[in-house]
């Protein structure tokens, strides 16, 4: 993967959240919650916010099995960009 930075990160951050709106489902509170994680990400991309992102497809795939939707690849997509910057920003042990 190239060289990944927090602006790259942000940039999917937005791109999956403007798809999460528009796919948003009063039904499952699972937007709620997750509009309001990737909403707090593109406010203070720390450590500890982007982390909480991390899994949220797993979860989306516990209360439905409608993976082909736009808005749950951009998610994979973000959480593979979210460990890939974590990972390179980790110093080795």
């Amino acid at each position: 993967m190239k060289s990944m930075n927090i602006s790259a990160v942000l940039a999917q951050i937005q791109a999956a959240s403007i798809l999460l709106k528009l796919r948003s489902d009063s039904s499952n509170p699972w937007f709620d919650r997750t509009l309001m994680l990737y909403e707090d990400a593109l406010k203070n991309a720390s450590e500890v916010n982007l982390r909480k992102l991390l899994g949220l497809s797993r979860a989306y795939l516990e209360t439905s099995s409608d993976w082909g939707q736009d808005f749950f690849i951009e998610i994979d997509k973000t959480e593979q960009l979210i460990k890939a910057y974590l990972d390179r920003k980790s110093p080795p042990n």
